[in-house]
C-alpha cells in the first residue's frame, strides 16, 4: 500500500517536472513578442497586491 502512494507522487512530480519544461520552453520561444512577459508581469504585479491586502488583513484581525 505504501509502494502505490509513493508511485503515485513520484509519477506527479515527473508529470510537473515536465508541464515544468514545456512552459519554459513555450516562452523561451514566444519571449521575442514581448506580449507574453508583459502578461506575465502584470499577473505577478496582481498577485504582490494581493497578497499584501492579505497580510495586512491578517494584521488587523491579530490585532482585534
Amino acid at each position: 500500500m505504501k509502494n502505490k502512494v509513493f508511485w503515485i507522487r513520484k509519477n506527479n512530480l515527473v508529470f510537473m517536472i515536465l508541464i515544468g519544461i514545456i512552459f519554459s520552453l513555450v516562452l523561451y520561444f514566444y519571449s521575442k513578442d514581448n506580449r507574453i512577459s508583459f502578461i506575465l508581469q502584470s499577473l505577478l504585479e496582481g498577485q504582490t497586491e494581493i497578497i499584501l491586502i492579505g497580510l495586512s488583513i491578517l494584521e488587523l484581525i491579530a490585532i482585534l
